[in-house]
């Protein structure tokens, strides 16, 4: 909202996923499509996986910044969407804990992995809590590790297991 060249949902979730399709020899449905993304990028992975059933099937996440509002100064968020103290609605907005609802009805089958001494562990372990209360069925990995890509590389392992399990009809 504050920066309209800032389009990244848009050319993601559409203009890439179509350069895809139609460039390599792809199976164009959204029940053969993952997402995932590490740190920011796990936000933005569920984010748009969320808001875009219709073309992801499944998504993960490692280390991912599920819940932005308790880092208001970081990643130039405020760039994106505006300071916190200015537009609180939009940091609830983009807070997937608030979308709870949204990932029950998008039908996707989730992976989130977070180590237990990465300074994002307490949104994702929330947010996992929120999602099993609601009967949204995921897998969560919390294991030994901290934000880095020691912990991503390990784990990298398990989402592609995950997403194989997926595509073959497993999940």
């Amino acid at each position: 909202p504050v920066n309209p060249a800032l389009q990244y949902e848009t050319f993601t979730a559409k203009e890439l996923v179509k350069y895809i399709d139609d460039n390599f020899p792809t199976l164009p449905s959204r029940d053969k499509r993952a997402i995932t993304g590490y740190s920011m990028g796990g936000q933005g992975a569920l984010w748009l996986a969320m808001r875009h059933p219709d073309t992801f099937g499944a998504v993960g996440s490692l280390s991912g910044g599920v819940d932005i509002r308790p880092f208001p100064n970081n990643w130039n968020m405020n760039d994106a969407i505006g300071p916190k103290s200015k537009f609180p609605e939009r940091w609830e907005q983009y807070a997937l804990p608030n979308h709870i609802d949204d990932f029950a009805k998008a039908n996707l089958a989730i992976i989130i992995s977070c180590g237990s001494d990465d300074f994002f562990f307490e949104v994702n372990e929330e947010f996992h809590k929120a999602l099993k209360k609601a009967g949204v069925k995921h897998h969560f990995i919390d294991s030994p590790g901290v934000h880095d890509s020691k912990y991503w590389n390990e784990l990298t392992d398990y989402q592609l297991e995950f997403f194989n399990d997926y595509f073959d009809g497993l999940l």
